[in-house]
C-alpha cells in the first residue's frame, strides 16, 4: 500500500511539472536558444535575404570561461581544533575527484547549460562499485530535469521532489544490479508483445528517476524509477512500470543542484539570458542587411551601349575599368545619347550605419558583457582578445 502511494505522488508530480512546462513553452525556448547559439537565428527556416550574425555563441563561452578554470584546487581547512588530519584526506579526496573524475568538465558544462538556457542542472550521487563509491556529478541537459512544481516560483532546493529522465538499453538496466528483477521481467514482457524483433542490446528505455523528500514512515529521501517507454514508443498515461524503491542514504536534500542567473517576475521558470536580447537580435540582423544592400547600390555602375560596343568591347570595358558595367540594348536616337553613362549612385545612409552600431550596443548593456571580455577595447585590443582565446581554448 505505501509503495502504491508513493508512486501514485511520483506521478501526479509529475503530470503537474510537465503541465508548467508546456505551459510556459520551455520545449521551445529552448529549441530557439539552441537555434541562435549554432546557427544565429532562432527559426528553423528562416529568411533567405536576411544576414543573420551570431552573437549568443561568444557571448555564452566568454562568460562560462569567465567563470570556469579549467584545472580548480580544492582547499579545505578546519574550523575545529583535532579536524586537521580529517580536513587534509577530505582535500586530496576532492582534488583527486575534481582532476581524475571529469567534475571540472561537468562544471563548465553546467555553466553552459546556465548561460544559454533558463537555468543549469548538476546531478549528485554515488557511483562505482559497492566496495569503493564515489561521489559523483552530472550535469544534465535542463529539458530531461523537472522538479517540484507546487513551490511559488522554480526552487528546486526547497521543493520535495525533483525527478531526471534519461534512456538506457535493458541490456544496462540488467548489468547495473540495481534494478527489481519483478519489475524488469515485467518491462521485458511488455516490450516483449508489442515487438516481436526487440533485443535488451538495442531496445532503449526511456526512465524516469524520482527523488521524495522522507514520508512518515521514511527516515531517508526516497529513489523511485519507472520505465516509461521504449525507443519512440511511449507507455500510455498510468501504464508506466515501477523497477526501483529504495532509500537514498548518505545524502542532505536532493539530488539537484540547479543554477539560476535571472529569475522570472512573471513566470514560474527562470528567463535564459539570451532572451532577453532575442528582439535586439533581429533588429541588429535587420540593420546588417539594409547596411550590406544599401552598401551594394552605392557601388559606382556604369551602363554601356551593347549595340555598340559589341561582345569584345564589353570585355574589355570589364577588365580595364573599375566601376561595374552594366550592359543595355540601346536603340538608335532613344535612351543613351553616349556609348556609356555613369548611373548615379549615392553612399550608405548614416542612419543604417548608426542603427547597426545602436542594436550592438543594446545587446551589449543587456548582456553586461564588456567590450574587453569581448575583445574590443582598441588599446587593448591584442591582450585581452589573447586572453580570451587563452581561455577559451583551455576550457573548450
Amino acid at each position: 500500500m505505501a509503495e502504491l502511494l508513493l508512486e501514485k505522488r511520483c506521478n501526479r508530480f509529475l503530470e503537474h511539472a510537465d503541465t508548467v512546462w508546456k505551459d510556459e513553452d520551455m520545449e521551445n525556448r529552448i529549441q530557439v536558444l539552441s537555434n541562435h547559439y549554432h546557427r544565429g537565428y532562432g527559426a528553423p527556416n528562416p529568411e533567405p535575404d536576411i544576414i543573420h550574425i551570431n552573437k549568443v555563441r561568444p557571448r555564452t563561452i566568454t562568460r562560462v570561461a569567465s567563470m570556469h578554470v579549467r584545472k580548480p584546487e580544492v582547499l579545505v581547512r578546519p574550523r575545529r581544533a583535532g579536524f586537521e588530519q580529517a580536513a587534509m584526506s577530505g582535500e586530496l579526496l576532492l582534488n583527486y575527484l575534481t582532476r581524475f573524475k571529469k567534475y571540472s568538465h561537468e562544471l563548465r558544462e553546467w555553466l553552459f547549460y546556465a548561460s544559454l538556457y533558463p537555468y543549469g542542472v548538476l546531478k549528485l550521487g554515488m557511483e562505482g562499485p559497492k566496495s569503493l563509491s564515489l561521489p559523483m556529478m552530472r550535469a544534465w541537459h535542463p529539458k530531461n530535469f523537472r522538479c517540484d512544481p507546487t513551490t511559488d516560483t522554480f526552487r528546486p532546493s526547497e521543493g520535495s521532489w525533483q525527478a531526471f529522465r534519461y534512456r538506457r538499453s535493458i541490456a544496462f538496466l540488467e548489468a547495473s544490479g540495481l534494478y527489481d528483477e519483478k519489475g524488469m521481467d515485467t518491462l521485458r514482457e511488455k516490450v516483449g508483445k508489442e515487438d516481436k524483433d526487440w533485443s535488451p542490446e538495442t531496445t532503449e528505455v526511456w526512465i524516469t528517476e524520482h527523488y521524495l523528500h522522507p514520508t512518515p514512515g521514511k527516515r531517508d529521501v526516497q529513489i523511485m524509477v519507472s520505465a516509461d517507454g521504449y525507443n519512440e514508443r511511449a507507455f500510455q498515461s498510468g501504464d508506466n512500470i515501477w523497477i526501483r524503491e529504495d532509500e537514498w542514504t548518505h545524502v542532505i536534500g536532493l539530488p539537484g543542484r540547479c543554477l539560476v542567473f535571472a529569475p522570472s517576475p512573471l513566470k514560474w521558470y527562470p528567463i535564459a539570458l539570451p532572451e532577453f536580447y532575442l528582439d535586439q537580435l533581429v533588429l541588429g540582423n535587420l540593420m546588417q542587411t539594409l547596411k550590406v544592400r544599401a552598401a551594394q547600390r552605392s557601388i559606382p555602375k556604369t551602363l554601356a551601349d551593347a549595340n555598340a560596343l559589341g561582345d569584345e568591347g564589353l570585355a574589355a570595358m570589364e577588365s580595364s575599368h573599375a566601376k561595374q558595367i552594366l550592359p543595355v540594348k540601346n536603340v538608335p536616337q532613344k535612351g543613351l545619347s553616349e556609348v556609356i553613362a555613369d548611373v548615379r549612385s549615392t553612399p550608405v545612409n548614416t542612419d543604417v550605419i548608426m542603427g547597426v552600431i545602436d542594436a550592438d550596443n543594446a545587446i551589449q548593456e543587456i548582456d553586461g558583457s564588456s567590450g574587453v571580455q569581448l575583445g574590443r577595447s582598441e588599446p587593448e585590443r591584442g591582450s585581452t582578445s589573447a586572453t580570451r582565446d587563452a581561455l577559451i581554448e583551455q576550457n573548450f
